[in-house]
């Protein structure tokens, strides 16, 4: 994209490229006498194309376009439970917000820490805060009405994370009483063979 040299024939024109809207649009400015002259008004044409495409952009942020997938959830809020050796999961907001002409930008907020309903609110408020929607908007209600499906989502999550925490405790209890029966097992035998050595006539042992 931007300005290049395009020929058609013995003709030679600057071709000016915008994207937007998964759209591509050009103008051709024709190279005449003079290619300074018709280079500035490439620049001028790119400038304007400029305002056109981000004019789009805020039109679509203004009125929440792109920010919610068909099955209601929001673009770039995922839940995911951590699982990590010898703690408690971690259930957290994942938010990822890619913004045009700007680099991808993580975040994650604790549902351990906050809950589930405070953790949504408090996700929901980092991306209108990186995408400058403002709180109390038509478009952060929109975001906020996606609650429901999220809080369904992490309800779920919860129960299968407390679930495995259960069962790898009862694992582990069931180990250590396996680990005390064999422990107690061992020192009965050491006693019951150390009587026995003690109870030898005296004329069966080595001198």
């Amino acid at each position: 994209m931007g300005i290049t040299v395009f020929k058609d024939g013995e003709r030679r024109y600057f071709r000016v490229t915008k994207a937007w809207n998964g759209k591509e649009h050009q103008v051709y400015v024709r190279i005449g006498r003079s290619e300074k002259k018709a280079l500035k008004e490439a620049h001028k044409v790119e400038a304007d194309l400029e305002l056109r495409r981000k004019a789009y952009i805020e039109r679509k942020k203004l009125s929440g376009e792109g920010l919610i997938h068909e099955d209601g959830r929001i673009v770039g809020l995922q839940l995911q439970t951590r699982h990590r050796e010898g703690r408690k999961p971690c259930t957290e907001f994942k938010i990822r917000v890619k913004e045009p002409d700007k680099k991808a930008i993580f975040k994650s907020v604790s549902v351990n820490s906050h809950g589930l309903e405070v953790a949504f609110d408090k996700a929901v408020e980092k991306i209108c805060d990186i995408r400058d929607i403002a709180l109390g908007s038509d478009v952060h209600k929109k975001l906020l009405a996606s609650k429901a499906i999220y809080l369904d989502e992490g309800e779920k999550l919860l129960t299968d994370a407390d679930s495995e925490v259960v069962s790898t405790t009862e694992t582990e209890q069931k180990k250590d009483k396996s680990a005390g029966f064999l422990d107690q097992l061992k020192d009965s035998l050491q006693d019951f063979l150390k009587t026995k050595g003690a109870s030898k006539p005296a004329s069966t042992r080595k001198r």
